[in-house]
Parts: structure tokens; sequence; C-alpha cells
């Protein structure tokens, strides 16, 4: 059973209980999670605000921690490094802990807090994500679909992805929004580069010079690694639900 949400900001407190909530932004928190982790980051972990990750950072070994993050595309003063999932190289994230904040992305992960299983989705992780769910499932969790959105609106890049989960899964839509984003995904024709590069946020990253990015979001199951939250705020690459 799958149920979507089309913004962070639907999720009603409550809902989410006893459900496997999947956050999706792919443009581009999510994906920067799913690199981060596939190159060797120890965790990530995200926080609403920035003064929250400087806070955070100070527990670490400075050498053992990275600060990443944005705000409307920007990348934030002081801070390693912006948004752009193409920085989270392997070089730059093994054995470090990578506290993020972003504009949508992080808000999902902290919307999703109260859900039984917390997982991150994007394109780039979809085969592994797909094999994940489906052991979520077994297990008897229901499944919610959190599209994250941009700047408090539906993002069509993640009504695309939540409709490319769904219809990989093929398991029953319970509500509106799923079968919304099943449409889009099919509108697509179920191709990832054009639903990420025709989204309305692509032309910011493009005017804003993250134009490679987009390319980069849209590689379908090219990383196999399936965040998991085993905190509000802490992700790490899944181990045992793969198997399923």
């Amino acid at each position: 059973m799958i149920r979507s949400y089309a913004r962070w900001q639907d999720v009603v407190p409550g809902d989410l209980r006893g459900h496997c909530a999947v956050v999706i932004d792919v443009l581009r928190w999510s994906t920067v999670v799913v690199t981060a982790l596939h190159n060797g980051a120890d965790a990530v972990e995200a926080y609403a605000t920035p003064e929250e990750v400087r806070i955070r950072a100070a527990d670490f070994d400075p050498m053992r921690v990275l600060l990443g993050g944005e705000r409307g595309n920007v990348a934030l003063p002081g801070f390693d490094v912006g948004n752009s999932p193409q920085k989270y190289g392997h070089g730059r994230v093994l054995g470090r802990t990578v506290l993020t904040t972003t504009t949508n992305g992080t808000n999902g992960l902290l919307a999703a807090r109260e859900a039984a299983s917390v997982l991150v989705g994007a394109f780039v992780n979809l085969d592994a994500l797909a094999i994940a769910l489906t052991a979520e499932s077994r297990r008897g969790l229901p499944i919610a679909l959190i599209a994250c959105g941009q700047a408090g609106e539906p993002a069509d890049e993640d009504l695309a992805c939540a409709g490319a989960i769904a219809t990989r899964l093929g398991a029953a839509v319970t509500d509106v929004p799923t079968d919304r984003a099943c449409a889009l995904w099919a509108r697509t024709g179920r191709d990832a580069a054009k639903a990420v590069a025709e989204a309305p946020h692509a032309a910011s990253l493009r005017d804003a010079g993250f134009g490679e990015d987009l390319a980069f979001a849209a590689r379908v199951g090219a990383l196999p690694c399936v965040p998991r939250a085993v905190a509000p705020h802490r992700l790490l690459a899944a181990t045992g639900l793969a198997a399923g």
C-alpha cells in the first residue's frame, strides 16, 4: 500500500506512524545524501538551520566532519561545500560525518521522524530503493512517499520520482497524490532525464551554474545505496534491507 505527499509541509503529525517513509528531494538534497554515503561518508546528518549545523560541528574533530548546505541554491558562508552532489566525492567525504542543511530536503527528513522506518530516495538509487521498499512491505509496513517540493510548492522532479518508485513497486495506490505522481511519471515517458530537465526548479539551477547537477541527478539506479535514518537527524547507508 502506497500513499504520497506533494510537499513536506503536507505531512500531518501522526500520519506516518507505522509507515516506511521515503524522503525525496531530487534537486538536490536526496541525491547528495545518497552520493555521500555511497562514497564512504560515515554518516549524514540533517538540520533545519545553519546555526544548528555549526553547533553540532563543534562535537567533532574538524578533520572528521564536513559542513554542506545551501539557501536558495547558494552555498552557506563558512560551510565546506554547497548542495551540489558532485562535490561529495570519495576523497572529500570518506570517513567523515556530513552535516547538512538545505531549503527543502532536510525539513522533509524532520517531517518524517514519526515513521517506523525512514529512507531517502532519488533517481540515482531507484533500483536499490525498490528492493529495500519491497522488503519493508513484506515486514507489513505501508509506504509513504514524501516529495519535498520547492519553495512551498510541489516540485515536478520529486513527484516524478515518487511516481517512478510507486510504478516500480506496483503496489496498491491509496490516494490522489500518488495517482498524480504516477501520471506525471508516465507523461515523461518514464524518462528521468526529461523529468529533471523540464522541471521548473531546473531552470534556476542552470541559471546559478549548476546545470551539470541535473544530468547527475537523473542517472537512474547509478548508486546502489539506500540511506536510512537511525535517529531523527542521522542517516547511515542501510544494511539488511536490500536482501528482503
